[in-house]
């Protein structure tokens, strides 16, 4: 009886692991990640044709809505939200006494000044200066206190 019983769960398990979608070999090349700052969370989907250049919005943004993650109920948890340690820990999953972004403007010990932003001045911003108006060379995500690949 142990022994007809233990083949039948083989058996099935085989044919539900062979009925399984393969899962992707490979790491995506890039993840895109849209952030709607001070706006509700169900903006985008009772408006989705109204964000983006008239007439009925943009193309690639129905195309996030059909094809990307929309996260209606997303709560994390620290008390006020600011937008840098919001985003990094939308980011990193991590909350920000783990990502060390605190706040948009925080006193960095190691140096004694205070650390704009994710403000980096080993990078440079490419293409339209414009971007950023504020003139500082560029940002970089090694400010962040979790693992990085």
């Amino acid at each position: 009886m142990n022994n007809t019983l233990l083949n039948f769960c083989f058996i099935a398990s085989a044919m539900l692991a062979s009925a399984m979608p393969a899962l992707a070999a490979s790491k995506p090349k890039l993840v895109v990640m849209v952030v709607i700052d001070q706006g509700r969370y169900d903006y985008p989907l009772k408006r989705p044709t109204g964000y983006g250049p008239p007439p009925g919005g943009s193309a690639g943004y129905q195309t996030f809505l059909k094809q990307g993650a929309v996260f209606t109920n997303t709560c994390y948890a620290h008390s006020v939200t600011v937008t840098e340690p919001g985003h990094m820990t939308l980011v990193t999953g991590g909350n920000p006494d783990t990502h060390g972004i605190p706040r948009n403007n925080w006193l960095d010990r190691a140096s004694g000044s205070f650390v704009n932003d994710i403000f980096d001045s080993n990078y440079r911003i490419l293409g339209n200066t414009q971007l950023k108006p504020s003139g500082k060379p560029g940002t970089a995500p090694t400010a962040l206190g979790t693992a990085q690949e």
